[in-house]
């Protein structure tokens, strides 16, 4: 999924280990 939270993943969520 793709959430533009800001709180501490400025990548999308849900596609994990796969930048840094």
């Amino acid at each position: 999924g793709r959430r533009l939270t800001g709180s501490a993943h400025p990548l999308p969520l849900g596609r994990r280990r796969q930048r840094p």
